[in-house]
C-alpha cells in the first residue's frame, strides 16, 4: 500500500474526489504539454497549471514528500543553486530559498528532516 492510499481515509469524500480529479488533470496535461509546447516555456499557462496541480495535490494529500523527492532529482551545483527549473523556481535559484518555501508551504522543518527526523 503506498503512502497516498494510507492518507486518503482521513480525507472527506469531497476531498478524495478533488484529489482524484487533480491527479487526472495533471496526468492529462503532462501528456499533452510536451507536444503542444515542447520548449517547456515556463510562462505558458499549461506549464504553470502543471506546477499548481503538483503543489495542490501535495497539499491536499498531505504528502509534501512527492515534491521533496522531485527536488532531490534536481541538479544543484557547488554554489547551492539549482541547475534546472523546479516547479516555478528557475535555474539559478538558491536551494535554501526552495527549502524555505517548503517550510512555509507545508509547515515542516527542513532542518529536522535533514537530520533524520521523518515525523514531519
Amino acid at each position: 500500500m503506498n503512502s497516498i492510499a494510507i492518507l486518503l481515509p482521513t480525507l472527506t469524500y469531497q476531498e478524495q474526489s478533488t484529489l482524484s480529479i487533480m491527479r487526472k488533470a495533471l496526468a492529462d496535461l503532462e501528456g499533452i504539454m510536451p507536444e503542444f509546447e515542447p520548449s517547456g516555456y515556463r510562462e505558458h499557462p499549461g506549464w504553470i497549471t502543471i506546477n499548481e496541480l503538483k503543489i495542490g495535490i501535495a497539499k491536499l494529500s498531505g504528502n509534501w514528500r512527492i515534491l521533496w523527492d522531485e527536488l532531490g532529482d534536481t541538479p544543484v551545483n557547488e554554489d547551492e543553486v539549482i541547475d534546472k527549473d523546479f516547479l516555478f523556481f528557475i535555474a539559478g535559484t538558491d536551494v535554501h530559498d526552495i527549502w524555505y518555501w517548503f517550510e512555509e508551504t507545508f509547515n515542516i522543518s527542513i532542518g529536522k528532516i535533514m537530520h533524520g527526523d521523518l515525523t514531519e
